[in-house]
């Protein structure tokens, strides 16, 4: 029987390691976590792709005009909320794959969204979904992340 070579597993967020970070938070566990804005990193991205990519905890906030990741499985969304006063768009970061939370549906959240409250109004779950994950594929920092593209799975 031939005897292959363990897979390295790869945390993306080490590509980072180097990079000026946003913050050192820390989680419910009471570990230090840091956070990263706007990661450039061709490295981060190949990363986040690889086959071998561990990326479990691997979280993000979209704003307007920014992108905040960290990957820790006890640094949660609220929490980097409440400590940075940010809020935005709760995304996981997987491979080829953004989960995004059913929150990003609710217009009065993210106006910069669906700028025109009346007509989101409107519209029901689906179509709120359509605009932003239309939004999300047209937005500038996760196209630096994912540029092949990438799908949009919702989560609660």
């Amino acid at each position: 029987m031939e005897m292959r070579d363990p897979i390295d597993i790869v945390r993306p967020i080490e590509a980072l390691s180097e990079a000026p970070h946003f913050a050192d938070l820390t989680g419910r566990d009471g570990l230090p976590c840091r956070v990263w804005r706007n990661p450039s990193r061709r490295e981060f991205a190949a990363a986040l792709r690889s086959r071998a990519a561990d990326t479990s905890g691997l979280r993000g906030l979209v704003t307007q005009a920014d992108l905040y990741v960290w990957q820790s499985m006890n640094l949660v969304h609220p929490d980097f909320e409440h400590a940075t006063a940010i809020n935005g768009i709760r995304i996981a970061l997987r491979a080829e794959q953004v989960m995004v939370n059913d929150e990003a549906v609710i217009a009065e959240h993210f106006p910069w969204v669906s700028p025109d409250r009346q007509q989101a109004e409107e519209m029901d779950t689906e179509d709120r979904r359509s605009v932003v994950t239309t939004h999300l594929k047209q937005h500038a920092r996760l196209s630096r992340v994912y540029p092949s593209g990438f799908t949009v799975v919702w989560y609660s």
